[in-house]
């Protein structure tokens, strides 16, 4: 099964990336989501702030993260390019999937989006501000697990994309 996975992605890559314009869209997009994942994956340390100040508190896994997202996230937009361009339809529900779960938990766990959440509906449900904190809790405690499955999501919306590409070939 793996072999097959393989396989299905040589060939995907060998059509998309031999033609310039899709490697270039590739390397565009990689640059572009290594810096935003750069910028985004340690707002977990700097309460939720997003900029030149999380350069502080990139560590060495968060950077791995990082980049290999960005790669991801590239193959996945030159696929789903290529396959638009030929009129197959492609799996956007995984990459979506991958995209959000690997920028939300940084950004939720100790900015004040989730209080200020919490703040709206405190009038109703007293109890809210409580749960608030066991989410970002929670957020802050399996930081990096979440970020594992945001990339599985990501690899399962690569091969999905894979599929798509080796049968618009076909």
């Amino acid at each position: 099964m793996l072999r097959t996975h393989l396989n299905t992605l040589r060939t995907a890559s060998g059509l998309v990336f031999a033609r310039r314009t899709y490697a270039g869209l590739a390397v565009a997009t990689f640059l572009l989501a290594a810096v935003f994942y750069t910028f985004t994956l340690p707002a977990t340390y700097t309460g939720g702030q997003v900029g030149m100040v999380s350069l502080r508190y990139l560590t060495p896994a968060l950077a791995g993260f990082a980049l290999v997202m960005a790669g991801l996230v590239a193959v996945i937009v030159a696929f789903t390019a290529y396959s638009l361009r030929l009129g197959a339809s492609t799996s956007t529900t995984a990459t979506t999937s991958g995209f959000f779960g690997s920028v939300l938990p940084p950004i939720l766990c100790c900015s004040p989006l989730l209080p200020t959440v919490a703040a709206m509906f405190v009038g109703v449900f007293p109890g809210v501000f409580g749960v608030s904190g066991a989410v970002q809790g929670f957020i802050a405690t399996y930081e990096l697990e979440i970020l594992s499955v945001a990339t599985l999501l990501l690899v399962y919306a690569v091969l999905q994309n894979a599929k798509g590409v080796t049968r618009c070939a076909a």
